[in-house]
């Protein structure tokens, strides 16, 4: 269940806050009405500090991408560099 709360109220009613959102219910902090910061538990939803781009499907470029019979002679310049 989404509780909405006054963020000048938050800290008065830190424990409890905590309580209900490990208990699973979330909490929608707001601030002149507007909404600021939305508690969630932490294993309800994926961590936005890391989120991980869905990978292309295999085959995508299939079709898009053409070497030439003569690549690999262009890396004989390179040849030092390479140990």
């Amino acid at each position: 269940m989404l509780q909405q709360i006054d963020i000048a109220e938050v800290q008065a009613h830190l424990s409890e806050l905590l309580e209900k959102v490990i208990q699973g219910d979330e909490i929608l902090i707001m601030q002149n009405e507007k909404p600021l910061v939305r508690m969630l538990p932490a294993l309800a939803a994926p961590c936005p500090e890391s989120p991980k781009p869905p990978r292309p499907a295999p085959g995508l470029a299939k079709g898009r991408v053409h070497l030439t019979t003569d690549f690999n002679d262009s890396f004989e310049d390179y040849s030092d560099d390479i140990p």
